[in-house]
């Protein structure tokens, strides 16, 4: 049987873990853009040092 108790315990988890995976989900778009980001720097840093 499954008390109230219980039935609490296991939703604040599932928030947590959809919390959780929204959080992760933020971190992972923000270190793709990032990455995006850097590999455009590296590109004008490589056309500048051609270029001298």
């Amino acid at each position: 049987m499954v008390s109230v108790q219980h039935l609490d315990s296991f939703v604040s988890r599932l928030t947590e873990s959809e919390q959780c995976r929204e959080h992760f989900n933020e971190l992972a778009h923000k270190a793709q853009m990032l990455s995006k980001e850097t590999n455009q720097l590296m590109k004008q840093l490589v056309q500048l040092s051609n270029a001298n």
